[in-house]
């Protein structure tokens, strides 16, 4: 009896999958591996402050920043029995929080140990994103660069935002191209929710996907030598629109915990998560000065 035509395909599969799992891991263990040797950084303490006062409830804390990389950077040492004490700025509720000696080491590798789900994500997303524009192996090399890059080895081993906006942006991406491709109602949702978790882990995710998307878009208009869904029938392409829309509010709105509140201060005029509007005309308002290198 001989074997399907199929099997080797699927043997070799698998072992590149495993590749991949097994490269994504000892990636993992690099990260990790630092989290007792290096100290804090500057903004570390600040983060790990605003994540912790999120969960105790006060979203109108530090909101120049979004708070998914900071609420994953405080939920760990939450867990652990740490709570929000209630200094005057971030950066000396942090340094609180920190603390010394044990204490210290304890709860700044548990910080960090909260972005480590981000660079699985991250991972997760450039190994589907090599598998289909190449083959299974395509998809295993594409982690074996990722996870031998010194940059994304340190940024996943810091209590920051700079691995959450990494990994959202190369989801909301690759999303974004899975949706022009298949304007299903799946690929929809997996846009919608992808983009809400990018805003709302770092404004700078504001202008990145505004560029990156219609340049996206025009790219691939242009090599299929017609308007994309031209071929579909036009109500999918509306409930594609649609899902996404809806699956995006309701993911963002919902990291606020639903909150409404005035726009401006005052103001009658109400919005969803105002805390995410100020902070957004923060960012693009309020200058600041270049750090001497």
């Amino acid at each position: 009896m001989t074997a399907p035509p199929s099997l080797p395909f699927t043997l070799a599969a698998r072992g590149w999958r495993g590749v991949a799992l097994a490269l994504t891991l000892a990636g993992a263990l690099a990260i990790a591996g630092t989290y007792l040797t290096f100290s804090n950084t500057n903004d570390e303490p600040a983060h790990i402050a605003a994540g912790m006062q999120w969960l105790a409830g006060n979203r109108g804390y530090d909101s120049r920043h979004p708070p998914l990389g900071r609420i994953a950077a405080a939920i760990t040492p939450y867990l652990n029995g740490d709570r929000a004490l209630g200094a005057s700025s971030p950066t000396e509720e942090g340094t609180r929080l920190l603390g010394r000696s044990t204490h210290y080491r304890t709860t700044l590798a548990l910080a960090r140990l909260g972005e480590l789900p981000f660079f699985f994500l991250l991972c997760v997303v450039v190994w589907a994103w090599g598998r289909r524009l190449t083959d299974e192996r395509g998809g295993a090399v594409a982690v074996l660069l990722l996870v031998t890059n010194p940059n994304v080895l340190a940024h996943a081993g810091l209590a920051t935002t700079d691995i959450a906006l990494a990994a959202t942006i190369a989801a909301t991406l690759f999303a974004f191209v899975a949706w022009l491709d298949a304007p299903e109602w799946t690929s929809a949702l997996a846009l919608g929710i992808a983009l809400a978790l990018a805003l709302v882990t770092d404004f700078a995710s504001v202008p990145m996907l505004a560029l990156a998307c219609p340049a996206i878009y025009s790219v691939r208009r242009r090599a299929s030598g017609a308007p994309l869904w031209a071929d579909d029938a036009r109500w999918r392409g509306w409930l594609a629109v649609s899902v996404t829309v809806i699956a995006s509010i309701i993911t963002w709105w919902a990291v606020y915990g639903f909150a409404v509140g005035p726009l401006i201060e005052g103001s009658a005029f109400v919005v969803p998560a105002p805390a995410w509007f100020h902070g957004l005309v923060a960012y693009f308002t309020e200058s600041t000065s270049a750090h001497p290198a």
